[in-house]
C-alpha cells in the first residue's frame, strides 16, 4: 500500500511540475508573439517627445539635445536589464493567466489585428497617459482648492512668537 501511495504521489508531483514547465513555455510564447522586448523599445522611443519638451525647457541647443538623447539610450540599453523584465512580465502574465487563456491570447496576438495591436499599443498607452496628464492638469486648480483646508486643518502650526519677558531674558 505504501508502494502504492508513493507511486502516486510521485506521479502528481510529476504532472504538477510538468503542467507549470508547460504553462512556462505557454508564456514564453505568448511574449514572443506579443514581441514583448520590441514593444519595451517602442516604449523607450515614445518616450522622445518627453525628451525634446524636456530640452526646450532647458533649452539646450542641438548637440545637447543629442548628448541628452544619448545619455537616454545608454541607459536604456545598458543599464536597464532587459531579460529580467520580460521575465517579470512572463511571470505577470503566468499569475494572472490560465494555461488555456495564454493560449487564447498567443491565438489573438497570431492575427493581423493582434499584430497591429502590438505595433500601436506603446503610442495608445502614451497617448493615453498624455491625456490623462493634460485633463489633471487643467483640473489642477480644483484639487489645489479642495486640498486647501484640508492641508490647513493638518498643517503643523508654527511656534508662537516668545512673549516680552522671554525675550528679553534670552538676550
Amino acid at each position: 500500500m505504501k508502494k502504492i501511495l508513493l507511486t502516486l504521489t510521485l506521479a502528481l508531483v510529476c504532472l504538477n511540475l510538468g503542467s507549470s514547465e508547460e504553462t512556462e513555455s505557454v508564456a514564453a510564447k505568448l511574449m514572443d508573439v506579443m514581441k514583448v522586448e520590441q514593444q519595451m523599445q517602442s516604449g523607450f522611443d515614445s518616450m522622445m517627445p518627453m525628451i525634446n519638451q524636456m530640452a526646450q525647457q532647458m533649452q539646450l541647443g542641438p548637440d545637447e539635445l543629442v548628448e541628452l538623447k544619448g545619455i537616454y539610450q545608454d541607459w536604456f540599453k545598458n543599464d536597464l536589464d532587459h531579460q529580467s523584465l520580460v521575465n517579470k512580465i512572463t511571470a505577470l502574465y503566468e499569475e494572472s493567466f490560465t494555461e488555456d487563456e495564454i493560449k487564447g491570447l498567443i491565438a489573438f496576438y497570431q492575427t493581423d489585428l493582434g499584430q497591429k495591436l502590438t505595433q500601436i499599443q506603446p503610442m495608445l498607452t502614451q497617448k493615453g497617459a498624455m491625456f490623462g496628464m493634460q485633463e489633471a492638469q487643467s483640473k489642477q486648480a480644483l484639487l489645489m482648492a479642495k486640498l486647501r483646508p484640508f492641508m490647513e486643518a493638518h498643517m503643523p502650526k508654527p511656534p508662537a512668537p516668545p512673549t516680552a519677558p522671554e525675550a528679553i531674558s534670552a538676550e
